[in-house]
């Protein structure tokens, strides 16, 4: 499929405006002086997510590899209420200062300035203009194409920095006993790989818990606390009881009532809870304080971000130490991968020093490479590497999924009869799951962190009153200032005119929702070699999969009672398309995606066989692969998983890393 008239028109409009800053319009690589050869290693991982971790602790800790790169093209985040990692504090002191930030913090609407500067566009005129302002190395990048915006993280850690904590496994039916969203998939996973998944994540990360009331409430007190809650559910977090008694209440639907594959039930989360006797020293004393923030960043950093893993030592050790077996070269960007003798070149722009120093472009070596950086990341590098005597499967780039990313709300002008409190647990806490014949939808409660609470507000309120000129213009005015409080006068005696962050969506529910895909998507680059996404079948917005969790949302809504409203996600709008109607043309928005290159069983049907290994280009479509090149992230897998894919990740990372020699 070719590239869209709107991206031929934008490329026509940048390509000037580009050049005449100075910004790169071709491939990185081939502006100023030649790169350096920075070192040979046995091993080098780019990425430092769940895949990277993942190969890092197995060739590390279990298979003995002692030179171990990996190359991140972010910094180290952390928490200053957390001491620094003892790996940090070994580092100079003028390199901890450009390789060490904080998360965005003032924790109410002033928090969104500092949040707005740690996000980095894929727009280069903006970045152009906004890099004038030296702001600080970002934390999430958001990549906006013509029909999707995707959200990924940026830094040491790789999404699980700004995910949600969740820990759970597709639907699985054991009357087929299988994943049903694996059907037809070249190496589907098993029960027992998700078992060994999360006894992957148990032992280098922490076990995971349940959060779903408003304080811990340890088994030892409460042996029986199932029943407990049941008896006293004003116990429970707002919007995990809303959830709870919502799916209830739709059990009484003529349409979804019979639909319900999975109850109510708490989500496993990567999280440290009160009491806890699982974690190393290094996590001690912290637990979830209900803050509302997993994705900005935990303040107590009760959080098991990878960062962790990788820094610590005892058992992981992996950076530490007398002859640590990994090294961490954060703020390298690879643009390329070449073919030698003797395996492979990695080049990376060293984001420490500026485009025309010495230092700037290097290049390593390593008779092994695993790619690890995310969907965009893997698949944009591989689009990049290509060449004459480096050519890869034509399903580079193809069967992209956004995971079925929805969201909605539910909100109601009189008070509910108790606090929903969407600013108040982690992320996500609980879920129920449902299936319209094939399209399986994961429905979980959401958290929206206080920072943010004003300005969705005010979203909502605009696009609620979008039929109502008057209160539409106030309302964008007051999303416009990232407040709601201006709005009313400030009168003592009326209770709304003082709200509080929390109170500002104390009537509010938050719906975070997944589903099956038709996996359409594909990447390509475009002629200044920037990443370019289209949808093949049609339009994006049009799978069948996205208007029935709009109905499901609608319908639970309704089931709730109390008068309340759904109110669509307001952000997923498209200009000239403002309201709260369902419209098909909208632009969806993902933090979930999937796919890029396909594991298949041959070259005519995956870029990787079901072992991570690429596929070689050859005119027969064997099962050639390129010996010692591998992909070990979301990008293999060939389709929606319909629920929150970290743990999916993992467990098919953890098949590849057993595969490698």
């Amino acid at each position: 499929m070719g590239i869209s008239r709107r991206t031929l028109l934008k490329t026509a409009v940048l390509a000037p405006v580009v050049s005449s800053l100075g910004l790169r319009s071709c491939p990185p690589g081939g502006v100023g002086p030649p790169p350096k050869d920075a070192g040979h290693f046995d091993v080098i991982i780019i990425g430092t997510g769940f895949g990277a971790t993942v190969a890092a602790t197995k060739l590390a800790l279990e298979k003995g590899k002692k030179n171990i790169l990996m190359l991140e093209r972010g910094v180290w985040w952390n928490s200053p209420e957390r001491p620094l990692p003892d790996y940090l504090k070994t580092l100079p002191e003028d390199q901890l200062k450009k390789e060490l930030q904080y998360w965005p913090r003032p924790d109410h609407r002033k928090g969104v300035i500092d949040l707005l500067n740690k996000v980095r566009t894929n727009n280069p005129v903006v970045e152009a203009f906004r890099s004038i302002a030296g702001l600080p190395q970002p934390l999430y990048r958001y990549n906006s194409f013509d029909e999707i915006d995707i959200l990924t993280a940026s830094g040491v850690g790789g999404g699980s920095l700004i995910y949600s904590n969740v820990t759970i496994a597709p639907h699985f039916d054991p009357g087929v006993n299988r994943f049903p969203v694996m059907e037809g998939w070249p190496l589907p996973l098993a029960p027992q790989d998700y078992k060994d998944a999360v006894k992957w994540m148990t032992d280098h990360r922490g076990a995971p818990v349940q959060v779903v009331t408003k304080f811990p409430m340890p088994e030892a007190n409460y042996p029986h606390r199932d029943q407990f809650l049941e008896d006293n559910p004003y116990l429970y977090l707002g919007r995990s009881r809303w959830l709870k008694e919502a799916a209830k209440a739709l059990q009484s639907d003529p349409q979804w009532g019979q639909k319900r594959v999975q109850d109510w039930k708490p989500l496993d989360l990567q999280i440290i809870e009160y009491p806890d006797n699982s974690t190393p020293d290094l996590n001690k004393k912290t637990f979830c304080e209900r803050q509302g923030r997993c994705f900005l960043g935990c303040l107590p950093g009760a959080r098991h971000t990878l960062n962790k893993t990788l820094a610590r030592g005892g058992v992981e050790n992996l950076l530490s130490g007398p002859n640590p077996p990994v090294q961490l070269q954060s703020l390298a960007d690879v643009n390329r991968i070449e073919r030698f003798n003797g395996g492979y070149k990695v080049f990376y722009d060293n984001l420490h020093v500026d485009d025309f120093d010495p230092e700037r472009k290097k290049f390593v070596s390593a008779p092994v490479v695993i790619l690890a950086s995310g969907v965009l990341g893997t698949t944009e590098l591989l689009l990049r590497s290509e060449g004459d005597n480096f050519r890869f499967s034509d399903k580079l780039g193809r069967q992209f999924s956004t995971n079925g990313d929805s969201a909605g709300f539910v909100t109601y002008s009189s008070p509910f009869p108790y606090g929903i409190s969407a600013t108040r647990g982690p992320i996500n806490t609980s879920h129920v799951m449902y299936a319209d014949g094939n399209l399986f939808i994961n429905v979980e409660d959401a958290g929206i962190p206080a920072m943010l609470a004003s300005a969705v507000k005010g979203a909502i309120d605009a696009f609620v009153n979008a039929t109502n000129r008057d209160a539409f213009f106030r309302d964008m005015k007051a999303l416009w200032k990232l407040t709601g409080a201006d709005r009313l006068p400030l009168d003592p005696n009326n209770p709304r005119a003082f709200d509080t962050e929390q109170e500002t969506l104390q009537n509010t529910f938050f719906f975070n929702v997944m589903g099956r895909d038709a996996a359409r998507g594909r990447f390509t680059l475009n002629e200044l070699g920037q990443l370019t996404l289209s949808f093949e079948g049609g339009p994006l917005s049009k799978d069948p999969v996205f208007k029935r969790i709009d109905d499901l949302m609608h319908a639970m809504s309704k089931a709730m009672g109390h008068n309340g409203q759904y109110v669509r996600f307001p952000f997923w709008g498209r200009i000239g398309f403002l309201g709260n109607e369902y419209n098909p043309e909208r632009k969806v928005v993902t933090v979930h995606p999937l796919g890029g290159c396909p594991m298949g069983n041959s070259a005519t049907d995956g870029v990787v066989d079901t072992k991570g290994r690429v596929f070689k280009a050859t005119p027969d479509a064997t099962g050639a692969v390129y010996d010692g090149l591998y992909v070990m992230d979301a990008s293999v897998i060939p389709g929606p998983l319909a629920v929150n894919p970290t743990l999916t990740i993992v467990a098919y990372a953890l098949k590849i890393a057993d595969s490698i020699p």
